[in-house]
């Protein structure tokens, strides 16, 4: 008996490992819009807890989930506008080449 529960322990451990595997590289592909609709859910959720709780840790700690979900979703932007940029330079449109000087200029601003 104690044989069969090994046996069926370590194949729902199998299974979930193996599910888990498999879930993971799909969160890796958020869209740009589901991180941001994540970083304004969080950051609500966040300021709802430590408005209406007693006990502060759990609205800090989502606080803290908001602030890394927007540094992601930042992160995006940023890669979006450098993939824009570069393809601006290598196909020479005059908008391309206009935007790219634009974006350019005020990425050094800011």
């Amino acid at each position: 008996m104690l044989r069969n529960s090994r046996v069926i322990a370590a194949a729902l451990l199998t299974a979930f490992i193996g599910t888990t595997t498999l879930a993971v590289p799909m969160a890796a592909r958020a869209s740009e819009e589901g991180k941001r609709n994540t970083t304004l859910g969080l950051g609500a959720a966040a300021a709802a807890l430590l408005l209406t709780q007693k006990n502060k840790l759990p609205g800090a700690l989502v606080g803290v989930g908001a602030v890394y979900s927007y540094s992601q979703y930042q992160k995006d932007i940023n890669r979006r506008h450098k993939r824009e940029r570069l393809s601006a330079y290598h196909t020479g449109f005059h908008r391309g080449s206009a935007y790219a000087r634009s974006h350019r200029r005020r990425s050094n601003n800011g």
